[in-house]
């Protein structure tokens, strides 16, 4: 091929390239105009300056009368009111009703709004979108997530037990593992030795969280080795009668049997301010009587009863017996076994024992020793008999509204007369994440 036949098909082409660019806005026009405005390609064919981030009138400026406020950001660049110089991204948030940010969020982060409408407004909210997250969460562990707001993440809970360090109502609650949620608590009814924070009971119990639990009794807060003498079999009358709290018949034992008086009544009472993450709690008892064996199924039915009052609850949920009548939020004990039944020497879960005509002991009597509850029973001729026995540690579980205030009762009480102790020990209070629909009572962990 000649040189003169190679100059057709490149004249052709320079055509071509020319008739591409002769149009307004062309793609040859685009690749000019962005050559001007950063190195010299070729000749900026001006045009109708568009927002756009390109120079498209050949001026050399890029996309002006396009920021017509004149607070640096055009509208292409994400001004969102290009008519108010106040808003644009990167803007301070005011509580004024916009968005003055441009992050599509109106009134998100300005101080003194409460976004997520949890209770607490930014700055103290950390994460205002967020209406698990506040001050008046609680950490939540290995979630990676600041959930209390208080810098920190995934730090170890409060030492409540450090603070446990009276006899007082509040010490009790702290022993227990419950810390700022406190708004008050009280010890109603029972005599002060009938009460205790302890560091073992016995020579094989001890607290299933930190160094301390709490004892409630219907006699004295003692084991064997307070007291060589001590025994819950010959009970501790404190000669104290009041109306029943919660009375439910027992599920064995005669069906005519009236509604008996609650006899040395000892009971701890605290209202909680729920945190704002939390949609149950658990804690962890165990319970002992000296009425076991020989009063199964009779009116002599000690019990420890957990009373609720949560708007979480509900009643139909519940087994018959175990919620007070009346109006407003329900009012429910909230440990009881598989058939309803509340803690009682009847109920299932009563199985650190030796066998008798309705349980089946699991769990040797032995874990008892030094209690006072596993020595031999003087009133029962069988060698056999044991003066008492207990469920092991158990488990309760039940629902919470987030942000509400509870109030929680844990109550242990002779039924028919004052004699025969039992007690109740209780520990490791922590608040949940998981909503649960109705309270559960579950063996271990032990």
């Amino acid at each position: 091929m000649t040189r003169s036949s190679l100059l057709g098909p490149i004249a052709l082409c320079v055509a071509l390239a020319a008739c591409a660019d002769s149009g307004s806005g062309g793609p040859a026009d685009a690749a000019r105009a962005k050559a001007a405005d950063g190195g010299e390609v070729g000749p900026c064919t001006p045009h109708s300056e568009a927002c756009d981030g390109v120079d498209n009138d050949c001026d050399g400026e890029t996309d002006e009368g396009f920021d017509q406020d004149g607070d640096g950001v055009t509208s292409c660049g994400g001004d969102c009111d290009d008519r108010s110089a106040s808003v644009r991204p990167g803007a301070p948030e005011l509580a004024n009703g916009k968005d003055d940010d441009c992050d599509g969020k109106t009134d998100l982060h300005a101080p003194g709004v409460d976004y997520d409408q949890d209770g607490t407004p930014h700055p103290e909210d950390c994460n205002d979108e967020n209406p698990l997250v506040g001050p008046q969460a609680a950490e939540v562990a290995g979630d990676g997530t600041d959930n209390d707001c208080d810098g920190q993440v995934d730090e170890p809970s409060a030492d409540c037990e450090g603070q446990a360090a009276g006899a007082d109502a509040d010490s009790f609650a702290r022993a227990m593992e419950i810390c700022g949620e406190i708004e008050q608590a009280s010890f109603p009814v029972g005599d002060p030795v009938s009460r205790a924070i302890r560091t073992g009971f016995g020579q094989l119990i001890r607290p299933q969280r930190g160094s301390k639990m709490i004892m409630l009794t219907t006699g004295q807060a003692l084991d064997v080795f307070d007291n060589q003498a001590y025994r819950p079999q010959d009970g501790w009358d404190f000669q104290t009668s009041q109306a029943h709290p919660l009375w439910a018949r027992p599920r064995c034992g005669p069906m005519d049997q009236i509604e008996p008086r609650a006899q040395d009544l000892s009971e701890l009472t605290l209202r909680l301010k729920v945190p704002q993450n939390a949609k149950s709690f658990t804690f962890q008892f165990n319970f002992f009587s000296a009425e076991y064996p020989e009063f199964v199924c009779t009116e002599y039915n000690d019990r420890f009863i957990v009373i609720l009052e949560s708007s979480a609850l509900d009643r139909s949920k519940l087994p018959e017996g175990n919620c007070l009548p009346g109006a407003g939020a329900a009012r429910c004990n909230i440990s009881y076994d598989a058939r309803g039944q509340p803690m009682t020497i009847n109920n299932g879960f009563f199985d650190v024992c030796v066998d008798s005509a309705i349980n089946d002991c699991t769990k040797p009597i032995t874990d008892l020793f030094m209690t006072g509850y596993e020595v031999p029973d003087g009133d029962c001729s069988d060698p056999g008999c044991i003066a008492g026995g207990a469920t092991g540690w158990l488990t309760t579980t039940a629902p919470v509204t987030p942000g509400e205030t509870i109030t929680l009762r844990f109550l242990v009480l002779d039924e028919g007369d004052g004699i025969l102790d039992s007690a109740v020990l209780i520990d490791n209070f922590t608040w949940q994440a998981t909503a649960v629909s109705a309270p559960v009572t579950e063996t271990g962990p032990n």
